[in-house]
């Protein structure tokens, strides 16, 4: 799903609870960075897990507290990231 994504960024969606509710695998070779600003009741990312071929940075404002963590939970390869305050 999306193989071609290269960067992924939700922003000031205030109702939006999570990327995908399904259990889906994603496999993302491209994507370099996935930014979520002002998406307040993002509770996860996604039920399933996320596969990328190389290094990706993530960047987190204004959304859900446990978010952080999910998304480093779900993942399957290394990921280097960085938070905004």
């Amino acid at each position: 799903m999306l193989p071609q994504l290269s960067c992924l960024e939700l922003s000031e969606l205030p109702y939006l609870i999570s990327f995908s509710h399904g259990k889906y695998a994603f496999k993302w070779p491209l994507v370099e960075m996935i930014i979520v600003d002002e998406c307040p009741e993002m509770k996860n990312f996604c039920l399933g897990s996320l596969r990328t071929a190389k290094e990706v940075k993530i960047s987190i404002s204004g959304a859900g507290e446990n978010l952080w963590q999910e998304l480093n939970d779900s993942r399957e390869e290394s990921w280097s990231a960085f938070l905004d305050p």
